[in-house]
C-alpha cells in the first residue's frame, strides 16, 4: 500500500516521465519483494493477487495521470493558438505627423490614425469629444446676438 501512496504523491507533484519511472521502480520493488520472500509467498494466492492488484493500480494511476497531462497540454496549446490568432498587435516605431496626427504607411502615403489602426489591428474606433476640447470649442464659437 505504501507504493500506491508514493505513486499518488508523485502523480500530483512530478512530470509524467518521472511518474512512469516511479511506477516502474515501485512495480520492480513489489516483484522483487515477492521473489525475495521465498516460496511460501508463491503458495498463497491471496498474496499474489494482492501484489498484482497493487501493480495494476500503480499502472492505472500512471496511465490516467499521463492522459490527463496530455489532455491539459493539448488544451493549453489550443488556447495559446487561439490567442495568437486573436492577437494582431502593432509593433515597432510608427511614424506620425506631429501636427495632424496622420501616420505614414510603408508606401509613404499619409493615412488617418483611425484607418491605420483599423487596418493593422482588430481595434475599431468610436468618436466622442472630451470636456477640455468641448470647452475650447465653445470658447471659439462667436457669441450669439441677443
Amino acid at each position: 500500500m505504501f507504493h500506491l501512496l508514493l505513486i499518488w504523491v508523485v502523480s500530483a507533484t512530478c512530470s509524467p516521465r518521472q511518474l512512469a519511472w516511479a511506477g516502474a521502480v515501485s512495480s520492480s520493488c513489489i516483484v522483487a519483494g515477492l521473489v525475495l520472500s521465498g516460496p511460501a509467498a508463491f503458495a498463497s494466492w491471496v498474496h499474489l493477487i494482492r501484489r498484482g492488484v497493487v501493480i495494476v493500480t500503480i499502472w492505472l494511476i500512471v496511465y490516467y495521470s499521463r492522459r490527463h497531462s496530455a489532455t491539459a497540454e493539448r488544451e493549453r496549446k489550443a488556447l495559446l493558438a487561439q490567442h495568437e490568432l486573436e492577437l494582431k498587435a502593432l509593433r515597432g516605431i510608427i511614424p506620425i505627423c506631429a501636427w495632424c496626427k496622420r501616420i505614414r504607411t510603408d508606401s509613404g502615403a499619409w493615412q488617418q490614425i483611425e484607418a491605420y489602426i483599423r487596418d493593422h489591428s482588430e481595434a475599431d474606433f468610436s468618436h466622442g469629444i472630451c470636456a477640455e476640447c468641448l470647452a475650447k470649442l465653445n470658447d471659439q464659437r462667436p457669441a450669439s446676438p441677443p
